[in-house]
C-alpha cells in the first residue's frame, strides 16, 4: 500500500485553520477541537480530566480563558 504525503505549511490564525478545516470536510460542524484560550484549542477527545478552569491532556495543563469560559463549560455540559 503507497500513500502519498504532502507537507503543508502555512500560517493561520486558530480561528481561520477551524473554518478551513471545516470547510475542507475534514470533520463535521461541530469539531472535535474547542478553542479555549486565545493561544490554545483543543481536541475534545483527548481531554482527561476538567478540574475548575484547567484541562487536564496528558501531561499537559491548559487553563480556560475568561473570554472563552461559558461557551466551553455549556458545551461540555450539553456533551454529558
Amino acid at each position: 500500500m503507497s500513500r502519498i504525503f504532502r507537507e503543508i505549511v502555512a500560517f493561520l490564525s486558530i480561528k481561520v485553520f477551524l473554518a478551513e478545516f471545516i470547510r475542507l470536510g475534514c470533520c463535521s460542524p461541530q469539531p472535535p477541537f474547542y478553542r479555549v484560550h486565545k493561544s490554545y484549542t483543543v481536541a475534545i477527545d483527548k481531554i482527561r480530566m476538567i478540574d475548575g478552569n484547567t484541562i487536564y491532556i496528558q501531561y499537559q495543563t491548559i487553563s480556560v480563558g475568561e473570554t472563552y469560559e461559558d461557551e466551553f463549560f455549556k458545551m461540555i455540559r450539553e456533551q454529558k
